[in-house]
């Protein structure tokens, strides 16, 4: 009877001790954190629970970091790893760590004295290729979001419907997740009760041949969010998805640290060829904003960030292109914009995974619109 009671005793002694455990990560999960630069120097970071930053004074250039070490508390998880944003800091960068008992918690590492033009001795500036000179200089369609009511003009976009794909299955058909606030689009999705509302618009315009710019940014990213620009056609070569095409502007998926840039046709998706590259992926600026971008002609569709390019996509004027319908992108196909907050499943089928409840919502802010055709179109 006694050893019966020891046991009991020991057991919820440690059952005791693993919450307090949990606890304790929860309050403290992340315990320290440090950058070194590639002249050796180490800089510890101010760590504050409460307002959940990470502080790493005195540092100008972040391109003078080399490596960063931290220690997480006891099953703690962080994604993405800082290490990924060597090269490629801003300001203020989200991370988002995981503990032992689950819960999640959106931490931010700021570096107070930033200034990526400051002079560092032992770290060579990356050159930026030149950006691309485009001839699409005549404006067609822009919104700046400027006007003083509180939802997009209806004049220019209508919201997205509720329907049954990954994308828009929780669309709330409501403007309570599509708004207009401070000169900008804000899209959000967010759970309240039980069901989950996801808020996106669609462009009543659509054009063939062209260049679109959007500046947006991904200000909340937990897990399952599925934030996109992208373009579907009004007017298609080929009936039904995947033949008519489809233009990914930008998607971010889950907590990683690219952005992604996407064609999609018969020839890419379902007949799986992947020569030519029929996509790219690009370093995701967190609350920077960043202005996203595709031209479109008649013999390819290329994209950019901010100026940059990143891929064309051709078209391969294959003989068998009735069959293999590499290019749904002709003259006699228009395609309008999708701007939209989406949200994953938590069956654990969605590209963009689970939902992450407790990190909702979540948000992508567009600043400006702006379409463009040659002079002469």
């Amino acid at each position: 009877m006694m050893s019966c009671f020891v046991a009991f005793f020991l057991s919820a002694t440690l059952l005791s001790c693993d919450k307090d455990v949990d606890a304790e990560n929860d309050l403290r999960p992340i315990l320290s954190f440090c950058v070194k630069t590639s002249g050796g120097v180490v800089y510890d970071a101010l760590i504050d629970y409460d307002k959940r930053t990470i502080v790493v004074p005195d540092i100008e250039n972040t391109k003078a970091i080399s490596q960063v070490e931290y220690t997480l508390a006891e099953g703690a998880k962080m994604d993405p790893d800082p290490n990924d944003f060597l090269g490629k800091w801003n300001k203020n960068q989200k991370v988002c760590i995981v503990t032992r008992s689950k819960n999640t918690y959106i931490y931010t590492i700021s570096f107070p004295a930033f200034n990526p033009n400051a002079i560092i001795d032992d770290v060579v500036e990356e050159e930026q290729p030149p950006s691309a000179p485009t001839t699409f200089t005549k404006l067609i369609f822009s919104d700046e979001f400027n006007n003083l009511d509180v939802i997009p003009d209806i004049n220019k976009w209508d919201l997205c419907e509720k329907q049954t794909v990954d994308w828009n299955e929780e669309m709330s058909e409501s403007y309570d997740q599509a708004y207009v606030q401070d000169g900008k689009l804000v899209l959000i999705a967010e759970k309240k009760g039980d069901a989950y509302y996801a808020g996106g618009v669609k462009s009543k315009f659509s054009f063939t041949f062209g260049r679109v710019e959007v500046c947006a940014r991904i200000s909340r990213y937990p897990n399952g969010a599925f934030p996109a620009i992208w373009m579907m056609p009004s007017q298609s070569v080929y009936q039904g998805w995947p033949y008519c095409g489809e233009i990914d502007i930008m998607e971010h998926i889950k907590q990683e640290s690219v952005i992604y840039q996407t064609v999609h046709t018969h020839y890419t998706y379902d007949l799986n060829i992947k020569n030519p590259p029929n996509s790219a992926t690009y370093y995701c600026s967190f609350f920077d904003y960043r202005v996203y971008a595709m031209e479109w002609t008649k013999n390819e569709l290329t994209f950019f960030v901010d100026g940059q390019k990143t891929f064309s996509y051709p078209n391969l004027k294959l003989p068998s292109e009735v069959e293999n319908m590499q290019w749904p992108f002709t003259e006699d196909a228009a395609f309008y914009l999708i701007l939209n907050m989406g949200l994953g499943r938590n069956d654990g089928n969605s590209w963009a995974g689970p939902i992450n409840d407790a990190a909702l919502p979540a948000k992508m802010e567009i600043d400006w619109v702006r379409i463009y055709q040659e002079e002469d179109l």
